[in-house]
């Protein structure tokens, strides 16, 4: 073997790993945040809110539309000039997730749908979704802190409740990922009666 080839496999071999660590780091703290069967819920709502991530020039404020009913739960958001930037949809078991080339923003949008899952839930309703023994859910005040094997890795805070009606901060412990929802306003969609 040449020593290019040597050196271009010590130089794969050595990404690979790094990417794989970079992964496990992600992925270690976004485990036990799997998607939320949309039923267990327990209700229908429309949400428009305002998405704060933070960027490498500042905080980016980005349009959000949530909606949620007893067979799907999905969010979308559109550029001021009406393209999408990103979406994700949870039916039937399978999340889709969409992101534009364009948007180079650190943000997942399945990731983000399942965070905020865990985050909208009123407590009992997450309780029974739980079936991980590593999972435990506390809440105190408006703070609820995700624990995984007994150590915290969410900290989501609530302005007021339900928390589909204020200010909700979602932060991961060890790596400082961080979003803020303001929900200005939410309607509660009525069911069509069935005849």
């Amino acid at each position: 073997m040449s020593f290019h080839v040597v050196r271009l496999l010590v130089l794969l071999c050595g990404l690979s790993l790094a990417a794989c660590q970079m992964l496990g780091a992600r992925s270690a703290e976004s485990l036990p945040l799997a998607p939320l069967a949309p039923a267990s819920f327990g209700q229908t709502l429309q949400l428009d809110m305002q998405l704060q991530l933070a960027a490498a020039d500042g905080p980016l404020m980005l349009p959000l539309v949530v909606s949620m009913d007893s067979d799907r739960c999905s969010l979308a958001s559109l550029s001021p000039l009406g393209g999408a930037l990103f979406s994700a949809s949870y039916e039937q078991g399978q999340l889709v997730a969409k992101k534009a080339a364009f948007f180079r923003q650190p943000l997942e949008p399945g990731e983000l749908l399942s965070e905020l899952q865990w985050a909208l839930w009123p407590l009992p309703n997450l309780m029974k979704t739980i079936t991980d023994p590593d999972i435990e859910v506390m809440e105190y005040s408006q703070v609820r802190v995700i624990m995984y094997r007994q150590q915290p890795i969410a900290r989501i805070q609530y302005t007021r409740q339900p928390a589909y009606t204020g200010q909700i901060t979602f932060s991961y412990v060890r790596s400082g990922l961080r979003w803020t929802l303001q929900i200005p306003d939410y309607q509660e969609l009525e069911s069509a009666p069935h005849e």
